[in-house]
This record gives structure tokens, C-alpha cells and sequence, in this order.
């Protein structure tokens, strides 16, 4: 063990006799640190992609009003 914590997918499930009492319980544990770390990148990077988008449309939309005031004076 490396001392590292990790995320985990835990299911289980009763398992009960014929009156209804519960006997055991079935279940299984999964790994799922990578996925976790793999969807916080994802995120990460559609953030980064959005802030992109946002910054070039601010440009294009100055680019535009440029235009229009060279067209307009024109």
C-alpha cells in the first residue's frame, strides 16, 4: 500500500434465507481511481476549451464592430 487514497465503486446486495432474514451480504469493490482522474481532465479541459470560445468570440465581435465603423465611415 502506498499510502495513496483511491476511489472506489461499491455494490452489493443482501442475501436473505427463506423467512426473510438477512444471511450475508454479496457485493464487490472497483477500482475506479483512473476513471475519476480520466473525467476531472475531461472537465478540465472542456473549461479550458469554453474559456477559449468565449475569449476568440470577444475578439471576432471587436474585429466586426471595426469593420462596421470602417464600413460606416466609409
Amino acid at each position: 500500500h502506498d499510502g495513496e487514497y483511491c476511489w472506489f465503486l461499491t455494490r452489493a446486495v443482501p442475501i436473505r434465507d427463506e423467512q426473510g432474514q438477512l444471511m450475508r451480504w454479496l457485493g464487490t469493490n472497483t477500482d475506479v481511481t483512473k476513471m475519476r482522474e480520466l473525467q476531472e481532465q475531461l472537465q478540465n479541459s472542456y473549461a479550458d476549451l469554453e474559456a477559449k470560445v468565449t475569449f476568440r468570440n470577444l475578439e471576432l465581435e471587436h474585429e466586426v464592430q471595426k469593420l462596421r465603423k470602417q464600413v460606416a465611415q466609409n
